[in-house]
């Protein structure tokens, strides 16, 4: 440092001022300087100090320098300046003997530093004493010295930051280059220092600006929190420094603590993680606040908001904010501003430059402990009481930062900071070389946050190293988004740079304490995880676990139908329905020939024959009635229909046999497999993987797509699960139940409902717990209630087993029946139960003739091991008393028989060597089969039984031989109407829906229920695609009901947020608009990703819809699934495994670690006083309202969900979470092509007065009081409002206005507020201008007009009938009449002026249409796409989803404003005209293709024009998108260009006019022809897209309309 430069930090110590007062008084002080002499050195010097910014200031008022300097002045300027020089020759000179130049090499710098840190070692403390007793005489008398910086006084207060006392009340601050009074604050000016707080060591803080301070407060304190926003629910940070701390701080307690907003108080102490005072682990996931671990920190981000990292160890902690919390945080860490003057500033708003006074303010009082003693003002530095050798040896070693290896940092942060937390830490804590490395750690810290890591600086220090476990290497930067195997991190702005740590080399990943490669990634499947290269079995694949991904085979696999209870069907796809099925059905088939047909005979049973059951099961095959197999209800086996055969029985077709005492099979050759259960109503039909894709019937299709299971006959997909199941009823003599609303059975048998809701909860408890994580119980105990509630303990049972034989297939083993009595069973006195048995090779008969046993097992009773099934006795008995079995004789034990293989021998089972009243008036064209007529047997005709119907043909059935005939009207023979449709099938976009907190259906039709409260991806694309919308359910009130979903789209450089209800995007997203279109349409935030054919709907509460078109088939994943058309693998996890459960499924795909443990139970068992409730108002659903969608949209789901809800809202928002329910009906019959119109005052009512309302009333005049018969009046051209008669012409004039509520944004639900419109002109307001003069201006978005544009109206003032307006711009300040113009007048207290303040609104205009231009009405589906200033065509979106809410209606001629909600002419719009992209349907395009694919609409390139309007027909040309030839306009398969263009009008005439007149007329469109790879457009007029004229006339002026191709489309918010 020179020695001029100590002069002029001395000389620059005064009180704060202006910036350019500062820089003439140091530019005088330095001229006085020179003429005196002083300068020592060079001119060159002398000018650097004339030129040198001022970096110290004082605020002492001694300090205060004078414009004129005295001789006394000048003598003590002269005395500081000669002190100064004394100690900078010193202090070089002491500076030198150290070796604490710059000048030293590398080596002997490191050298110096490691014997520097031994000193403060207590480890190093007799080196210590020795180099000190080897000191030369010379330096000991030096060093026993007065120090300079003591020698002159005492200060009142102590200096601070490495400063020392020159002067009572006066501190020299240049050592740390520190500032204010008492060296009190430090300023890091480092030029890429991070905005980041930090504290570190208890008493160092650093705020986002910068500003270093030492504050040695034992409470409590408020590190941050939002001080400008009240309304956003943002983050507060507290720090608790301990209480009993004393000398060294880094070992002190400390803790921090964050509370979330409707949350909770997150808690950080060393390692250990609490919320709610409960101790949690890491990862943690609350809502969007993320808890992980990256080394020795702990880390909490939240997005949009803030990281926080903790340093376990030290207690250090690390603050950044998100962009959008700069100027608004408070507290320790400051403004956040970027101005260090600013930083101190008190919780009750006052700057000061006491730092006890700052951070008392900020002292946080925690009820459980003691009052926290306050830090008293102007406290002293804890170097204080140092002694002087002591100090200079803190300094030697703290300046070890200005050289290397910090030096190459000091550009970036700068050092001083750090110098002086070193000086304040060692002067604490005393000798401790820790507390250096801590110091030392700190600036590298800060440097490595700064982006310039000082990756090898321990070496240099060896006393600093840190030693890792095992593999780990210690890093200075570390990534605070760090590649993990499970967890996929979202960098976000607010994330720290990087960490310092022990951590994996950067070619392996941290996994569970070690490190591994990628490729060595373990996979987790159900909660566990396997090593990679571990193989599981999936069904019949197999599945390898490969860095952390399973890779799957994709063999196909045998697919299951079932029919359980009391007609619950599942497809052999997964499809689960249930209708009243009480006839004969086909439950499958073969498609394509007749190799098999299977068919159930059900039949009414029940107390109230209100239920129905299997009461036999055909199968056929081959079409030959000599394969015909009958199981009956009573265990019976028929052959033909007429045989029964004793079992087992197998031929070359069949193989018959007894499973257990509970089940019947029947295996054939063909790949086909029955297992009956005709105890408890449970069927099972199996098909090998050659039927996949060729079987239709009740089990569905077998393609893995649950979409086309409802195929019927006619070859239609059927809606309802009674339409389709009806489509599939073999006989018409059988007459199906009505289709009326399926009512709860347990509301009908309300006897059994508490039964039933007692007893199937078992399903939800421990007995089936270990199977939950495989197979959800949600669903089987709905089944289970339902099914309990008919037929009581049987129907139990059955569906408790049915979930066990389910579980079992996961390799779950549930024995249920000892744990409830009424399920037991009871074998006889030789056999015992089994879970999974076959009683195959457990019979005497197996011994005598063997047969093939597959490996099939069912529940059921068989004969214990050992011994085997005498079908004689019906006992088990020993193999020694089987009998034997020889050409259909059974012969006993010991028995000898004559074969013509010689004398054989009965030995352990085989032979060794050694009618009702029917109508008989039938339907024109029938006739009457009187079967009475008949004789027994085979007969050609079997009247209904066998008739010859249109379904019958479909079914392509062959009548048995020995079927009874039924009578009945019948065709005659060889008369039968048949067709099939045949469809078309082409690629369409398909949609993903959730809505409430828990429902879901995919792209491909897969309904599930999954309950979390983390964020999950809905919708992933593959890497190259890089597109994903996540969802999170928001609590807003802790209150248990979720009210909103927060979405988060991310697609290429868009990054969109939307965290609340207003349907507006978060101000931090970051939205490409070039390739996203955001706009608000009834109910819904429509989000359009331009060129990439997906559309998200969001209802601003929680229904999110997801549009997806064709081109992305196949490759998105999530919960919306993988858009394959097929649902078998529907709910597939990122590891590329099926998972079991939804619950699994739903957790595999949250956005981050995330700890989900929901009550899965129903929430009607859980709320039982609400279910009545739900019941009536969900009843909807299923009334006449809705019966019209009905036969489209089956129902069933969507009421089912309704409960849910209903029952579910119990603490609040239940008519919301009702409503939202019933509209996602509505909303999916909208897309089916049927409008419901739900809504009424009573139910769900919407009302859009709050649109129209806004708009105003009128049309009105205003009247004057004073001459009757004037009115005010505007004129278009000028915009001039004066006086107008009420008879005189009207042209080119504007006297009609609408009263609209106040514009003003100052008090807005004050009613007496209004504004006034022009009726002919919308957007245009009467306003006042500051001269008191009155004009009619167009709309601006300012507070400044929006207030000018606002009266106060005062009714019925002084007479009645009559109003005045006063100014809310101008108080006191009335609209005043006078007879050549309109202007504000102060008020006056005189009749005069009173009267001429009095207007009268009058509405009585004839022949003019009441009310404003634009109405916004209710529409319950309707598109999206309306007219609008920056969509003129109204077509930018046409193949997007219909929407349900309030939409304008506006006159053909007009658009809306988004701005100002009105319908205008195009000319008046407030943004200019921007035509967004016209989107055309959905349709395949192949990546490689020669098809051409028309395109109707406009073009999206516009050309650039330029036309001049001539005066005689004044018609405004306006650049617009053209309708193509649909058989000229080809695209070939590239992807849309995105155009904007953006519109500036320019118009003359002959006076500056404020308003752009123009007559509208009609002219034809120019049709342009546009070649696959180039667009040709020409400009069209106006109503090219606006239909309708205008005969309004108009002053004759010229405009020119300029137009300019730009690529960016237009995002509005309304």
């Amino acid at each position: 440092m020179l020695m001029t430069e100590s002069a002029q930090r001395v000389l620059s110590s005064a009180p704060e001022m202006s910036v350019d007062t500062q820089e003439r008084e140091r530019e005088r002080e330095s001229e006085e300087l020179l003429q005196t002499g002083i300068c020592v050195g060079s001119a060159h010097r002398c000018r650097t100090v004339r030129g040198e910014s001022h970096s110290i200031s004082s605020d002492s008022h001694e300090s205060r320098m004078d414009p004129i300097l005295t001789p006394g002045k000048k003598l003590f300027l002269l005395y500081l300046l000669f002190f100064i020089l004394i100690y900078q020759a010193h202090i070089t000179w002491g500076t030198e003997s150290l070796n604490l130049t710059q000048q030293h090499d590398f080596e002997n710098s490191s050298e110096s530093s490691r014997i520097m840190l031994e000193k403060w070692d207590p480890a190093f403390q007799t080196e210590q004493r020795s180099l000190e007793s080897n000191t030369s005489s010379a330096e000991q008398t030096e060093a026993q010295k007065p120090s300079p910086r003591r020698a002159t006084g005492e200060c009142t207060s102590s200096c601070l930051n490495g400063g020392w006392c020159v002067h009572p009340d006066s501190c020299n601050c240049t050592l740390y280059q520190a500032t204010g009074t008492h060296c009190q604050t430090v300023p890091n000016l480092g030029f890429e220092r991070e905005m980041t707080c930090r504290s570190w060591g208890q008493y160092n803080y650093e705020t986002f600006d910068g500003l270093y301070y030492y504050f040695p407060g034992k409470c409590s304190y408020t590190l941050l929190k939002d001080c400008e926003d009240s309304t956003r629910s943002s983050v507060h940070i507290q720090v608790h420094n301990d209480p009993e701390c004393s000398s060294f701080p880094y070992s002190c307690t400390r803790s921090v603590s964050l509370f979330l907003p409707w949350e909770g108080e997150i808690r950080l102490q060393n390692f250990s993680v609490t919320f709610k005072g409960q101790s949690v682990q890491l990862p943690h996931h609350i809502h969007d606040v993320e808890l992980e671990q990256i080394s020795d920190y702990i880390v909490v981000s939240q997005p949009q908001g803030f990281t926080l990292a903790w340093q376990g160890f030290t207690g250090s902690v690390y603050i950044k904010m998100s962009p959008e919390f700069v100027g608004h945080t408070c507290g320790l860490c400051g403004n956040f501003n970027a101005d260090t003057q600013d930083d101190l500033k008190t919780s009750y708003g006052v700057f000061t430059q006491d730092l006890s006074m700052f951070g008392n303010s900020w002292a946080e009082e925690e009820p459980q402990l003691a009052r926290c003693p306050v830090v008293p003002s102007l406290y002293p530095s804890p170097c204080a009481t140092k002694d002087p050798h002591v100090l200079l040896k803190v300094e030697e070693v703290c300046a070890t930062l200005l050289k290397e290896p910090f030096q190459s940092c000091h550009e970036f942060v700068s050092p001083y900071s750090y110098m002086a937390s070193c000086s304040n830490d060692l002067c604490l804590s005393g000798p401790n070389g820790d507390v250096v490395c801590h110091v030392f750690t700190e600036y590298a810290r800060a440097c490595a946050h700064a982006e310039h890591p000082l990756h090898n600086w321990r070496a240099h220090f060896p006393v600093c190293n840190v030693d890792c476990p095992g593999e780990l290497l210690f890093r200075e930067c570390i990534t605070c988004c760090p590649v993990h195997c499970k967890i996929e991190h979202m960098c976000i702005d607010s994330k720290l740079q990087c960490l310092d740590g022990c951590y994996c080399p950067d070619d392996l990943i941290y996994e569970d304490g070690v490190c591994v490669k990628a490729s060595d990634c373990p996979c987790e499947h159900h909660g566990m995880l396997y090593p990679s290269g571990h193989v599981i079995q999936e069904d019949c694949n197999n599945c390898s676990c490969v860095g952390g991904i399973w890779n799957c085979t994709e063999h196909n696999c045998p697919g299951e139908c079932s029919v359980t209870g009391d007609m619950f069907f599942q497809s052999f796809d997964g499809r689960v329905y249930t209708f009243p099925a009480t006839c004969q059905y086909v439950l499958a088939k073969s498609r394509n020939s007749g190799r098999f047909t299977v068919t159930i005979q059900n039949a009414p049973c029940g107390a109230n024959l209100d239920g129905a059951c299997i009461q036999s099961v055909n199968l056929v095959l081959d079409e030959d009635p000599r394969t015909e197999i009958t199981m009956s209800h009573s265990g019976e086996v028929f052959l033909a229909s007429q045989f029964r055969i004793s079992l087992p029985y197998s031929n070359d077709v069949f193989q018959i046999q007894e499973l257990s005492s509970m089940f019947v099979q029947v295996k054939s050759s063909q790949g086909l497999r029955l297992q009956y259960n005709w105890r408890e109503f449970r069927l099972y039909l199996q098909l090998e993987e050659q039927w996949r894709d060729d079987t239709v019937g009740l089990c569905g299709t077998f393609n893995g797509n649950i979409q086309d299971d409802f195929l019927a006959p006619s070859g239609m997909i059927e809606s309802t699960p009674f339409l389709f199941g009806n489509a599939w009823r073999v006989s018409s003599a059988c007459v199906p139940r009505p289709s009326l609303p399926q009512l709860d059975p347990c509301d009908t048998h309300q006897q059994a409902a508490s039964y039933a809701v007692e007893k199937c909860d078992v399903l939800t408890q421990e007995v089936f717990s270990a199977c939950h994580e495989y197979v959800s119980p949600v669903g089987f105990q709905l089944q289970c209630r339902a099914d309990v509630c008919k037929c009581g303990a049987p129907c139990l049972c059955s569906i408790l087993a049915h979930y066990a034989r389910t579980c079992r297939r996961h390799g779950v083993i549930i024995e249920f029946r000892s744990h409830l009595p009424e399920c037991a069973i009871l074998c006889p006195s030789t056999m015992e139960y089994g879970v999974c048995v076959s009683s195959c090779q457990r019979r005497c008969l197996f011994l005598s003739l063997p047969q093939p046993c597959g490996d099939e097992c069912e529940e059921g009773c068989v004969c214990p091991e050992g011994t085997y099934f005498n079908m004689h006795t019906h006992t088990c008995v020993p193999r020694s008393e089987c009998p034997c079995s020889f050409l259909g004789a059974d012969y006993s034990p010991g028995d000898v028989i004559m074969t013509s293989s010689g004398v054989q021998i009965c030995q352990d089972g085989k032979l060794v060597s050694q009618s009702s009243i029917i109508d008989t008036l039938c339907p024109p064209g029938q006739i009457y089969e009187d079967c009475g007529n008949r004789v027994d047997g085979p007969s050609a005709s079997k009247g209904l039984a066998c008739e010859q119907t249109c379904e019958s043909y479909l079914l392509n059935l062959t009548c048995s031989t020995h079927e009874p005939c039924v009578p009945g009207c019948a065709c005659p023979a060889g008369v039968c109407q048949h067709g099939t449709f045949q469809c078309e099938f082409r690629p369409c976009p398909s949609m993903c829906t959730t809505y409430g907190d828990r429902h879901y259906r995919t792209f491909d039709g897969f309904l599930f229920d999954y309950i979390g409260a983390c964020k999950v991806y809905l919708v992933k694309s593959s890497l190259d695609a890089m597109m994903s919308v996540t969802a999170e359910n928001v609590d807003c009130f802790e209150s248990g009901v979720i009210c909103r979903k927060s979405l988060l789209i991310s697609a290429g450089r868009s990054f969109i947020v939307f965290d609340n209800d207003s349907g507006k995007p978060n101000p931090s997203s970051v939205i490409d608009r070039k390739k996203v279109y955001i706009w608000q349409a009834g109910y819904y935030t429509i989000v359009h990703l331009l060129g990439e054919d997906l559309t998200v709907l969001w209802d601003r509460k929680t229904t999110v819809h997801i549009q997806a078109g064709p081109r992305w088939q196949g490759k998105l994943t999530g919960l919306c699934g993988n858009f394959d058309q097929k649902t078998a693998n529907e709910m597939r996890t990122p590891e590329n495994i099926d998972s079991s459960t939804p619950q699994e499924f739903g957790n595999s795909w949250t956005a981050a670690e995330c700890v989900n443990s929901p009550d899965i139970r129903h929430p009607c068992n859980l709320n039982p006083l609400r279910e009545p409730f739900a019941k009536r108002q969900c009843g909807i659903l299923l009334s006449e309202v809705f019966q019209v969608c009905h036969p489209v949209v089956d129902v069933t789901w969507f009421y089912m969900n309704c409960l849910v809800d209903t029952c579910g809202c119990n603490r609040g928002g239940d008519c919301e979470c009702f409503c939202t329910s019933v509209a996602a009906y509505a909303h999916r019959c909208c897309q089916k092509g049927v409008t419901i119109d739900w809504r009424s005052p009573s139910v769900c009512p919407y009302d859009c007065e709050y649109y129209n309302k806004a708009l105003g009333k009128g049309p009105l005049k205003l009247l004057t009081y004073r001459e009757r018969g004037t009115m005010l009046a505007a004129n278009k051209t000028t915009g001039l409002v004066f006086p107008k008669r009420e008879m005189t012409s009207t042209d080119g004039i504007l006297t009609l206005f609408m009263m609209t509520p106040g514009i003003s944004k100052a008090r807005p639900h004050d009613s007496s507020l209004v504004s006034f419109e022009a009726a002919d002109r919308p957007n245009y307001f009467l306003k006042a201008e500051r001269s008191g003069q009155l004009r009619l201006e167009k709309w601006e978005e300012t507070e400044a007009f929006w207030d000018a544009a606002t009266f106060v109206l005062h009714r019925d003032t002084w007479i009645s009938g009559f109003d005045s307006l006063e100014s809310l711009a101008k108080p006191g300040f009335f609209l005043h009449f006078m007879p050549s113009r309109l202007q504000l007048m102060k008020y006056s207290h005189s009749d005069r002026y009173r009267r001429a303040t009095l207007f009268k609104l009058t509405g009585s205009i004839p022949y003019y249409p009441m009310g404003p231009r634009c109405q916004w009405q209710y529409e319950s589906c309707v598109s999206p796409c309306f007219r609008t200033c920056s969509d003129p065509s109204g077509l930018s979106c046409t193949s997007i989803l219909k929407v349900e809410g309030c939409l304008p209606q506006c006159p053909s001629h007009m658009v809306l404003d988004e701005v100002t909600h009105r319908c205008v002419y195009m000319e008046d719009c407030i943004k200019p005209a921007v035509v967004p992209p016209f989107t055309p349907t959905s349709t395949a395009i192949p990546s490689t293709s020669s098809e051409h694919s028309t395109l109707s609409g406009p073009a999206v390139s516009i050309s650039l024009t330029s036309t001049t309007v001539s005066e005689s027909s004044a018609t405004a040309i306006i650049p617009t998108a053209h309708m193509p030839s649909t058989a000229m306009l080809t695209s070939s398969p590239i992807s849309p260009e995105v155009v904007e263009t953006i519109t500036t009008l320019i118009t003359s005439s002959s006076s500056p006019s404020p308003l752009a007149s123009t007559e509208r007329t009609t002219k034809a469109s120019t049709v342009t022809h546009a070649s696959p790879s180039t667009l040709h457009t020409s400009p069209v007029y106006i109503s090219a897209f606006l239909s309708g004229t205008s005969t309004t006339s108009r002053p004759t002026e010229s405009s020119t309309l300029l137009t300019r191709t730009t690529t960016m489309p237009l995002t509005t918010y309304f």
